[in-house]
């Protein structure tokens, strides 16, 4: 079992997720998901409060999960166990927006509350950009410094204080994904969303730092 304890700055209360021994990218991206909900004041205490048994099913392919509100925690598995209290759909490509399936109707309030946990509120890009650094500043092949600049307000963040090595450019918005996880940097850099100025090894690097934060920020 992979235990995940919540406590930060500003967060009162301390939540457990814990994932399975050999868990799915589906199985850890649910579980990074719910302990961003956590650190969110708002949605903290209906985390707190649940005691549902919640199977999460992907509509693209066959992912599938169950989440085990209860007792201080949540515990995260793959597949959808035969006890859920309810079953709902998502489509990973919108993250863990839900909905429910065909033929089960789901109180609109349950299911309400389960996308307000599965789809927090994105911080500020700095915000996100020093979480991601505290993860991953001090991974081998890190580059030293990054140069972090927000295309729309010309801001810009420093994170490190070794050699100037890599500047990454995006929207406000998109840092606030990328360092909180979201999305796949590559991806985002090929379509221009984010652009970079490093060597490819740093881009390498970065590329695995972001799947660290993605599946255990």
């Amino acid at each position: 079992m992979i235990t995940f304890d919540v406590h930060e700055p500003g967060v009162s209360g301390d939540i457990l997720v814990t994932v399975e021994d050999d868990p799915t990218p589906f199985v850890l991206s649910l579980a990074r998901t719910i302990r961003a909900a956590c650190r969110h004041p708002d949605l903290l205490p209906v985390v707190e409060k649940s005691a549902d048994v919640v199977g999460v099913r992907s509509s693209t392919d066959h992912q599938s999960a169950t989440l085990r509100f209860g007792r201080g925690g949540v515990r995260v598995v793959h597949g959808v166990s035969g006890d859920a209290d309810l079953v709902v759909g998502c489509d990973p490509a919108t993250e863990f927006e839900v909905h429910a399936l065909p033929g089960t109707p789901i109180d609109g309030g349950r299911l309400a509350a389960l996308n307000a946990v599965l789809n927090p509120p994105l911080p500020s890009w700095q915000d996100a950009a020093t979480r991601f650094w505290s993860l991953t500043g001090d991974d081998p092949g890190m580059p030293g410094q990054i140069v972090v600049k927000c295309s729309g307000s010309g801001e810009e963040l420093v994170l490190g204080d070794g050699p100037a090595g890599v500047v990454l450019t995006g929207s406000a918005d998109q840092l606030a994904r990328t360092f909180s996880g979201l999305g796949n940097l590559f991806d985002d850099l090929y379509s221009g969303a984010l652009s970079l100025v490093g060597t490819l090894p740093q881009l390498s690097v970065l590329c695995g730092a972001h799947w660290k934060v993605k599946f255990h920020g």
